[in-house]
Order: C-alpha cells, then structure tokens, then sequence
C-alpha cells in the first residue's frame, strides 16, 4: 500500500526522453486554458493545427515541467484551483486527430510524432507528485497514449516495439486499478470509520507527499465523526476521533514537506464531515 509507483522504465524503452531543451511544459499547459475560449469551437471541429495543439507538440518535448506553483499553486488547501482537465483532454484529443489525419495521408513521421506527444504530456503530469489528482490525470493519459502507441506500431510493422508498448500499457493499467483500490478503499472507506488506519499509516509513512495529503482530508473529516447512513446524522466515536486528531497533529509538527505540515494545519481548522462529498477523490471527469 505504501510503495507501489509509476516508472518510466518501461516509457523508456520506448520513446527517447529530454534530458535537456529550453521551455516548461507546465507554462504551457497553463497557456491552453488561456487559448481555449478562442479555440473551442475548431476543437469541437478537430482542432488538429489550432494553436494550441501545435504548442502542446513542442510542450511534450521539453525536458522541464514546474508544475506548480505554475500551472497551479501548491494543493496546501482544498479551495486551491486546480488545472483545468477537461481543456488538457481536448487539445491531447487534437494531438489524437492529428496522429491519425497523418497517418491516412502517408505522412508517418509526423504521426508518430504527434502520437508519442499524447503520451509525453501524460508523463509531464505524473512527474509531479504534490497533488494526486494532477498525477492521477497524468496517469490515465499515459495509459491512452501507450494504447494509441501500441496500436500504431502494429499497423506500421513494429511488432517487438509493439509488444513493448503493450507491457507498459497493461503496467499502467495494472497501476491504475491499484490507485482506485487505494483511494477510494483504504482512504474511502468511511462508514464505521473503517478507513482510519489506513489513514494514520499512509499520513505517517507513506513515501509519496500527495498521499499522504489526501490522507490528511480524510483525517481531518474522521476528528469529527463520519456522515451516517441516512447522510445526515454524524456518527461519533470520541476514542477513534482522538487518534486521527493526534495524526493530524503529529503531520503538523513533524512531516518533512512543509505543504503537508500546511495542509494538516489547514484540515483541523477547516475539515468536517459534511464535506466528505467534495473531498472524496474522484478520477479526472470523463476518465
């Protein structure tokens, strides 16, 4: 529970990755939100040379990406904005088109570019590890990428690297199901408080700081009791409160990420059961 995690070993062996090249992805990805107004309806359209795919190709190449504070500031409390996925998830859709509108048209180079550039902003994301959500998104993209990937090397004759891109996709899938499993079982669970231990260990322990955030939220809500079964009364267990408040405190005092020592300050000032719903974690809209 504590130590599974993506790698790139397996991305690797299949795409060259930058070690160096000037710009940040992320100033990228923020710029897309800035386009996408004008952009819209040529995505709804296809979108294949809006600007904003065309910047998103030479984003995937860069060997940076500050996600936050610039693309969106540290996840230290639950009212920090977070990136806008469903505009991310349109122009990577244009990448998709553009793939395949240069593939029918015998341009294959320029397919493959654009297909492993789908795949390449996914691991931008996952290379951020403050704040789940962002990771989770970058992780289901990589996912899709490595499917297109796979698929596009068997149709051009590349059945060994087709094999490999199959082994990291089913990897990324496998890495996936363990994630629900993990948020949404061990630090979801909340009835009886059920999902307490889970959340003092991986708050304690867990190497990753984004985990250890979200099992701050849900310490934070299980100080106060959990929501009851009509969804209205609180149910209370005065002994099992004070071991998430003292977990809380302890991650306060003592986390060695000062976003987390922030965000455990923040979770038992503001925190309560009734905000289980909008704190529950949830996959990236329409994944």
């Amino acid at each position: 529970m504590l130590s599974a995690w993506d790698s790139d070993a397996g991305l690797e062996a299949l795409i060259p990755l930058s070690a160096a090249g000037g710009g940040n992805a992320a100033a990228v990805f923020s710029r897309l939100e800035e386009l996408y107004p004008a952009e819209k309806d040529a995505l709804a359209n296809g979108g294949e040379d809006s600007l904003g795919a065309l910047e998103l190709l030479e984003a995937a190449e860069m060997a940076e990406c500050r996600l936050a504070p610039d693309y969106y500031p540290e996840f230290d409390r639950i009212t920090a904005r977070q990136p806008d996925f469903a505009v991310l998830r349109s122009y990577l859709e244009a990448l998709r088109r553009r793939s395949a509108r240069a593939e029918r048209e015998g341009r294959p180079a320029e397919a493959e570019r654009a297909i492993r550039a789908a795949l390449l902003c996914g691991r931008h994301l996952t290379r951020d590890k403050s704040s789940l959500i962002v990771y989770i998104a970058g992780l289901v993209y990589k996912l899709r990428g490595a499917q297109d990937y796979q698929a596009f090397l068997l149709r051009t004759g590349r059945p060994e690297q087709a094999r490999a891109a199959g082994a990291y996709a089913a990897s990324l899938g496998q890495l996936l199901h363990f994630f629900h499993w993990k948020a949404n079982t061990a630090l979801g669970e909340m009835e009886g408080f059920a999902c307490l231990p889970s959340a003092v260990r991986i708050a304690r322990e867990d190497a990753e700081v984004c985990w250890r955030k979200e099992a701050l939220l849900k310490l934070g809500i299980l100080r106060h009791g959990v929501v009851g079964k009509d969804g209205k009364s609180v149910d209370r267990h005065p002994r099992l409160e004070r071991e998430a408040e003292k977990a809380l405190s302890l991650a306060a005092e003592t986390d060695a990420d000062p976003g987390v020592r922030r965000l455990a300050v923040w979770a038992a000032l503001n925190v309560r059961p009734e905000m289980y719903e909008t704190l529950a974690h949830k996959f990236p809209e329409g994944e």
